[in-house]
């Protein structure tokens, strides 16, 4: 939540990651720029550093092959497939299209970083949750109520495997909620709010 800290140490380090030359350091200093725009409420501003952030994870990708075999290191050693990070920066860029209101488009990106994470083994398996997340919002949003409901209680289940009835958890039943309200489905959206209010009376007093 210091999000003038973060915007302090984003400017900071951007000379010398343009210096350094490194693609995969400029493709994630754009995610995270990405990321800050998007908690302030700037999405346009968010979706303009998602697309940078994918299209350099292109290059990355199209640079070092499209086999199982061919991954990148990032900063602690640790091996990642750069798809994988492809399909991280399409989320985020379908998150900022989903809240700047364009449905289509979020779900048209979050659905090519699924079929990517579908193939990327060595991803997160909660980037999965999160990409499930968001299609389920632009789904929603698009009037889809089967193919959202789908989205979202695989993902609601896959976070709760992960990480129990967390926040992350409660989110998606709060946007299950939503989905549910916006088709006028209010029992099945009661139940879903009660979901995630169970869940907000056990988190730290302050986030709940």
């Amino acid at each position: 939540g210091r999000l003038a800290e973060a915007k302090t140490l984003l400017r900071a380090v951007s000379p010398a990651i343009a210096q350094s030359g490194s693609l995969i350091d400029q493709a994630r200093l754009a995610g995270y720029g990405a990321q800050v725009a998007l908690i302030e409420g700037d999405f346009a501003a968010g979706q303009l550093q998602a697309q940078n952030a994918v299209s350099l994870w292109r290059a990355i990708a199209e640079r070092i092959g499209r086999s199982p075999g061919s991954v990148v290191t990032d900063i602690s050693g640790s091996p990642l497939v750069a798809e994988a990070e492809l399909a991280l920066a399409l989320n985020l860029e379908a998150i900022a299209a989903l809240r700047g209101g364009d449905s289509a488009s979020a779900a048209v990106r979050a659905s090519e970083a699924l079929v990517i994470l579908d193939r990327a083994a060595s991803a997160p398996p909660w980037w999965r949750a999160d990409v499930l997340t968001t299609l389920g919002e632009a789904n929603g949003q698009l009037g889809r109520l089967s193919a959202a409901e789908q989205y979202l209680r695989t993902a609601i289940t896959q976070r709760q495997k992960l990480f129990g009835n967390g926040p992350a958890t409660m989110r998606a039943w709060l946007s299950l909620g939503r989905v549910y309200q916006h088709e006028a489905m209010d029992n099945n959206a009661i139940l879903a709010f009660r979901e995630a209010i169970k869940i907000a009376t056990t988190l730290p007093r302050q986030r709940a």
